[in-house]
């Protein structure tokens, strides 16, 4: 109940500051990777110290957006390889990599984002793909490092090989899935591994068509993590974007939950599932095919020479994401390729490369665009519901009221499936949530002006006890085209605090959604 209170002094808190206190804009920028600054807060009166994040990243704009009227299509592909295991003498990367090459020569992918490639996968990758014209860049998750020197089943890698005959490289980097996303090696949210994600800035040497290709595998443990990383992720697409205006975005790898996740919402949230885009579905279903051995493997299909099909009724756990509202899909695929080998005097029938199987599709960036948008419906998860509890203290009947030029809405349903209006002033309906069974996982208000209102900065001020891990702020002029403000990503929003996100300039609005999770 404390922690229940506690939150909704947070949210009227951050309404009330929102309303009558005017931040003015910082002195410098900072990148949208987490980094803070101290800010003077002395004016505010509910806070204990502060904290600014600042959500326009310090970086020229590069001039050198595609043509849509030129665009054509790339072929993009995932594929989560499984380590380097020596679980079966047939799971080492000479026989599995040979097999994959007969892939990669099938598909002829424009750029390709493995994952759990370990540093013996590399070792093999660098130079197999290299004879197929493709470039790699990616450091390992474990302390940033890379090259033929290394070897092991460790140190894995998400890397993004990419045709060097084709494309120019114009910008790459890996970054952790972290509170500090910049620090080698660095961990959070109770993830079991370390986690990473790469990306390459690519452009086409004869259209000049420029796409960006993400490459990352999420955490299998921590669900926290899961979503955490996946801002971070955001993060790093908006500074891309705002550095080399209307270019492409894909987003690939192995998000380690399906389609009903909150994790997927998330990413749905501001991506476009290629699947969901595509005209043409070649294969659909899951990208698990569950293959741990040869040996394991043919007692599961030991009657059945025929080839093993995709299951079809589940969800698959690896996705090939584009920004949304920006590309056409013209063919979508689970690559189930498999394969009839001989080894040790035996035949062995019909055997994937990997635990999973590859994605594949063809996408074609016709509307290119540095501004990402954001769709409403997928920002809070339709599951939410509030259970009834107490109501308001009387500790917050004395706050400034801000009816008079907000009216406080949720996208929150009630057990009955209705609305809840007004969240933090109506008594009947402050309540606990619930989201996919956990309590307190996912809060939201939004803020509607009755005209168009300017916002110099957003100050959120917490209660006396630790709060949820991630806020994200959106602004909208008319209500359904979103745009994100901030996040702030920590191992924990601390108690008594003033956090402050600070638009690069006065922000003219008409709503604020104000979301934790």
């Amino acid at each position: 109940m404390k922690k229940l209170l506690s939150l909704l002094l947070l949210l009227l808190v951050a309404v009330t500051i929102l309303t009558f206190v005017s931040c003015g804009s910082p002195k410098e920028t900072t990148s949208d990777t987490s980094v803070t600054t101290t800010v003077n807060d002395s004016g505010n009166p509910h806070s204990t110290s502060s904290t600014a994040v600042t959500t326009t990243p310090d970086t020229p704009t590069v001039t050198t957006a595609p043509n849509a009227a030129h665009a054509e299509p790339v072929k993009l592909m995932t594929f989560n390889l499984r380590y380097d295991t020596n679980s079966h003498p047939c799971m080492s990367t000479e026989i599995r990599g040979g097999h994959l090459m007969q892939v990669i020569d099938k598909y002829q992918p424009d750029s390709i984002g493995f994952n759990e490639a370990t540093n013996n996968w590399m070792n093999y990758l660098r130079v197999e793909m290299k004879k197929r014209g493709y470039e790699c860049v990616g450091v390992g998750r474990d302390a940033g490092d890379t090259g033929t020197h290394l070897s092991g089943q460790g140190n894995e890698h998400t890397p993004i090989f990419y045709r060097a005959d084709k494309y120019e490289l114009l910008e790459d980097e890996t970054f952790w899935l972290s509170t500090i996303p910049s620090k080698k090696g660095s961990k959070a949210w109770n993830t079991a591994n370390k986690r990473i994600c790469t990306y390459a800035v690519l452009k086409n040497k004869e259209t000049g068509d420029i796409y960006a290709h993400f490459g990352t595998h999420l955490d299998h443990v921590s669900d926290k993590a899961r979503n955490n990383g996946v801002m971070v992720i955001e993060s790093y697409i908006r500074s891309v974007l705002e550095k080399y205006g209307n270019i492409g975005i894909a987003l690939s790898g192995d998000f380690n939950d399906s389609r009903t996740s909150m994790t997927y919402r998330i990413v749905n949230s501001f991506m476009d599932d290629s699947r969901a885009l595509a005209t043409t579905k070649l294969i659909d279903g899951s990208s698990w095919s569950g293959y741990q051995s040869p040996t394991d493997w043919e007692k599961g299909h030991a009657s059945n020479n025929d080839k093993p099909a995709v299951d079809t009724s589940t969800s698959p756990i690896d996705y090939i994401f584009l920004q949304k509202g920006t590309a056409e899909v013209s063919l979508y695929t689970i690559v189930d390729d498999v394969f009839t080998f001989e080894y040790d005097g035996k035949t062995w029938t019909n055997h994937p490369i990997s635990d999973h199987y590859g994605v594949f599709c063809e996408a074609t960036f016709t509307k290119p665009t540095k501004i990402m948008t954001y769709e409403e419906s997928r920002i809070v998860s339709s599951a939410a519901q509030i259970l009834p509890s107490a109501t308001l203290p009387t500790a917050l009947e004395n706050l400034p009221s801000i009816t008079d030029r907000f009216t406080i809405t949720s996208g929150i349903k009630e057990k009955t499936g209705k609305t809840v209006q007004n969240l933090l002033l109506n008594d009947d309906s402050v309540a606990s949530i619930n989201v996919y069974g956990n309590k307190h996982g996912y809060w939201e208000i939004t803020l509607i002006s009755k005209s168009k209102t300017d916002i110099h900065g957003i100050a959120i001020t917490t209660g006396s006890e630790p709060c949820p891990q991630i806020l994200r702020v959106f602004s909208s002029i008319n209500g359904a085209d979103w745009s994100r403000l901030g996040n702030i990503y920590t191992d924990e929003i601390t108690a008594s605090t003033t956090y402050y996100i600070i638009p690069e300039k006065t922000l003219k609005t008409s709503c604020i959604k104000i979301l934790f999770s």
